[in-house]
């Protein structure tokens, strides 16, 4: 029996460690929806390796490293945030581990007896230091799980300098806490005094840096958010200019239709047939030709759905629109052009990747309704989305993560107004309304 008692006393431990641990990373990071159910398992998984390490590994702090690459591969098996913060909230349970341990020596020290290893060989004693230590760390995890939250990017190399930064701390932090509790400084009480002014020092400036590195990382995305957007209005404007110029050849050639007939019936009425071949061969080569042209009225609008509809054609896309102008767009033709492209590249996008397991069709509604301008765009789709933090993004790559989506919120948000997206099994309904009277 006297054997089991430390067993199990190091699993109650470790039990609670590995709560705190899942209850941190739960909080701050988004867990991955189809590996909820496995979390169990991966609590059992963290119990069971840091009790083997802790009994099989006498060097303590090989012991913590490798129980905190266990802890960073757990977050990153049951999470879906980006490497950055996987790293850093993956890592941040071993700091507060080390801090905690710090502190409850420290306490001990202070207000109970100076000499930790007496209280350590005392049944009693140590349990109550392990509770000590157990609810410090829940204070820690409970107030970093609920302070505000922010998505952390990081570059490469602020990836690297953090990683270095956790190890080292959390290594050396430990050595001198076991030099600290384990050596008998009462000969010497001014060399205790300096060796845990430098293991508290050591943590401060630790933790420091690892706040400035977040603040980097802070700023890092800022900064390419910044760049997105930019990159995003220049190359709406590209596209605006070049569907104006081809809406306007468009319209230039409906003017002149009637002209270029009556050349061809006169050269056919004289019977000048080669003449008339030459003519038709030169308007082919001259003049671009949209079978798939549509007139609003809207300079914007016509050049936007006639760009797409040869893309919707040939995908066999059922497309219908209504369509009732109002006397003036409550955003620039910049915006619109923008807001209607990405609804028709989504509706495209999706519709594409239901792959006929659905009928494919896009219908596109746009009218004044009251004081507004109610837009709304639905079409098929496969039922698959993602979803994260209640948001919906993109299915492609991380990089591309929700930016047609974002910007159609942003282009109506800035107009005063808002949107809503409504997936369904087989269905998608976007439905964007602007105020009029701004």
């Amino acid at each position: 029996m006297s054997v089991l008692i430390p067993i199990i006393d190091e699993l109650l431990i470790n039990l609670a460690e590995a709560i705190l641990f899942f209850y941190l990373i739960a909080h701050r990071l988004s867990l991955r929806q189809e590996r909820k159910k496995l979390l169990p398992i991966g609590l059992c998984i963290d119990l069971l390796s840091v009790t083997l390490f802790n009994f099989t590994i006498s060097n303590t702090w090989i012991s913590m490293i490798i129980t905190l690459v266990l802890e960073i591969g757990l977050t990153f098996l049951f999470t879906d945030n980006s490497v950055s913060e996987k790293i850093v909230w993956g890592s941040a349970y071993m700091m507060i581990v080390t801090i905690s341990d710090y502190l409850t020596i420290t306490l001990v020290k202070l207000f109970v007896i100076p000499d930790v290893t007496l209280i350590l060989s005392h049944t009693l004693f140590r349990y109550q230091m392990q509770l000590v230590y157990l609810l410090l760390c829940a204070i820690f995890v409970f107030t970093l799980s609920h302070i505000k939250q922010e998505a952390l990017y990081l570059p490469f190399y602020l990836k690297l300098l953090f990683l270095f930064l956790a190890f080292t701390s959390i290594v050396v932090s430990n050595l001198l806490l076991k030099i600290a509790y384990t050596q008998n400084f009462s000969a010497a009480p001014n060399i205790e005094i300096l060796l845990y002014t430098a293991i508290f020092s050591f943590l401060a400036v630790s933790f420091f840096m690892i706040l400035l590195i977040e603040l980097l990382g802070k700023s890092y995305q800022r900064n390419l958010l910044l760049i997105e957007e930019n990159t995003l209005q220049k190359h709406e404007q590209a596209q605006y200019e070049l569907l104006s110029d081809t809406a306007q050849t468009l319209r230039t050639w409906k003017h002149d239709y009637k002209n270029h007939l009556n050349v061809i019936q006169q050269l056919l009425a004289g019977k000048n047939y080669d003449d008339c071949v030459s003519y038709v061969t030169e308007l082919e080569q001259n003049l671009i030709l949209h079978n798939s042209g549509i007139y609003t009225g809207n300079l914007v609008l016509d050049a936007v759905l006639s760009s797409r509809m040869n893309q919707i054609k040939k995908q066999n896309i059922l497309f219908d629109f209504t369509i009732y102008l109002p006397e003036r767009f409550p955003i620039t033709n910049v915006q619109l052009s923008a807001l209607l492209g990405n609804l028709l590249d989504n509706a495209l996008e999706s519709n594409i990747e239901a792959n006929g397991s659905v009928l494919p069709f896009i219908h596109l509604e746009i009218k004044p309704y009251q004081d507004s301008l109610y837009i709304c765009m639905k079409n098929s789709c496969n039922g698959r989305y993602n979803i994260k933090d209640q948001k919906l993004l993109s299915t492609k790559n991380e990089a591309e993560h929700g930016i047609g989506t974002k910007r159609i919120q942003q282009i109506a948000e800035d107009a005063g107004g808002f949107c809503r997206f409504l997936p369904e099994k087989t269905t998608f309904t976007a439905t964007i309304i602007l105020p009029l009277n701004t």
